[in-house]
């Protein structure tokens, strides 16, 4: 049965006149790195435009100072033990956050450096935190299939990667996943078990989980621009924190993502569209 995305999205559309923020979730964005700070603020970004009531940015203890300066609406912290990057030892420190300030979802990956402090890190996060994940970008490149269809048992989980990061995720190669993105998307949920949801990025994105597809057909070339990612990563971690399935939150982000991009696109030209446009055309695409 297709999904009504416009039903989906109307069910967050409706809130309540005594809601406060703390209703519509805590997303905490971990991400960032030397030379890629703006990642995780264009995450964060996006789920505050996408209805998140509270983001909060955890970035290495270098770029803090860096991220702060760029921020009116995000929250933003680090860790002791995070000096370059999110090294074993910070971990408490994050679960205690994580308790204190009633987060609600994990979005990893964004302006992530490829370190093995870093990598060592997300295995904790993984396997330790009973929190919903979505996971792009850096993050993907220093996970492995097996470890993320081991927690996809135990908690909701999102991966979005591009056709480069599948295919290093699921170790074929470029050409392979680009000719058959089906079958890749296949490859993760029937033959390695990965129960959480698949968004393969590109032309016509494609959605999965289980035996459950939706194809995306919003969206356009211009959108071939850094950031882009990180902007769905923020719009899919909003919706789950609004307490959205991950399905349907991965489905509705992708098609208002899509959406947002076409109206730059329309608004601006094929090859002058920003990242940071499009999140400014995010409450457009949700009231279209």
């Amino acid at each position: 049965m297709p999904l009504n995305l416009k039903k989906i999205k109307k069910s967050l559309l409706d809130r309540k006149l005594t809601a406060s923020k703390y209703d519509f979730g805590h997303v905490l964005v971990v991400g960032g790195s030397r030379g890629m700070v703006g990642a995780p603020l264009l995450a964060g970004m996006a789920a505050l435009r996408s209805g998140a009531g509270l983001v909060t940015l955890a970035v290495p203890t270098n770029i803090e100072t860096t991220v702060s300066k760029r921020v009116l609406d995000l929250m933003v912290t680090t860790f002791k033990k995070a000096l370059n990057d999110f090294a074993p030892a910070a971990f408490p420190e994050l679960k205690k956050f994580i308790v204190e300030r009633r987060v609600s979802l994990l979005a990893i990956g964004s302006g992530l450096a490829l370190t093995t402090n870093n990598q060592k890190f997300l295995a904790k996060i993984i396997k330790d935190i009973e929190l919903p994940l979505v996971i792009d970008a850096g993050a993907l490149r220093l996970l492995d299939i097996k470890s993320l269809a081991t927690a996809s048992h135990h908690k909701p989980i999102i991966i979005t990667p591009h056709e480069g990061e599948m295919a290093k995720l699921l170790e074929l190669t470029l050409s392979s996943v680009k000719q058959a993105r089906q079958t890749a998307v296949d490859h993760a949920t029937h033959d390695y078990g990965f129960e959480g949801v698949v968004i393969l990025k590109g032309h016509e994105t494609i959605i999965a989980q289980g035996g459950r597809r939706h194809i995306n057909k919003t969206g356009n070339p211009a959108m071939a621009k850094a950031g882009m990612g990180d902007i769905l990563t923020g719009m899919v971690a909003a919706f789950v924190a609004q307490g959205l399935p991950a399905f349907e939150a991965a489905c509705l982000a992708t098609e208002l993502h899509g959406k947002a991009g076409d109206i730059c696109a329309k608004e601006s030209s094929p090859i002058s569209v920003l990242a940071s446009d499009l999140i400014e055309k995010i409450p457009a695409a949700i009231k279209k």
